[in-house]
């Protein structure tokens, strides 16, 4: 469930431009439906998430989701990043060694979710001060 998540997010916009599907809707509402079904995702599985881990990625989540909502209400342009699509993929396959929890990855985790999440806020705030401080009309 949580590849297909995850692949469908990453895989959805690039069908949309190889087959010239692309429409004003659709960028605004992708990114909105892929952050909400995401937050479901990390609620639906926190149990599983140390708690600091599952607070600051509902946190980030929620900023970018406001972000979101923002460039909706101001239909603001804003460009997809690959660092903001590396750190998704990062993000879920951190999220996937979390559910695939073993004694042996417990070591590897408390190694790698650190790093992830500081790139994955990173990248976040990135677009939030590209949205605030170098959008032009």
């Amino acid at each position: 469930m949580i590849a297909i998540i995850g692949l469908s997010d990453s895989l959805d916009g690039i069908v949309a431009r190889k087959f010239n599907m692309v429409s004003e809707l659709g960028i605004i509402l992708d990114p909105f439906v892929d952050r909400t079904v995401f937050i479901l995702l990390v609620i639906w599985l926190q149990n599983l998430f140390p708690e600091l881990f599952f607070q600051t990625l509902i946190a980030r989540e929620v900023l970018v989701l406001l972000g979101g909502i923002f460039v909706l209400l101001t239909k603001r342009p804003i460009e997809v990043s690959k660092k903001g699509k590396l750190a998704t993929v990062f993000m879920f396959i951190t999220i996937c060694l979390f559910v695939l929890e073993t004694t042996l990855l417990t070591g590897l985790m408390n190694l790698i979710s650190f790093p992830v999440m500081v790139f994955y806020y990173f990248v976040a705030l990135e677009y939030l001060y590209y949205l605030i401080f170098n959008y032009e009309q």
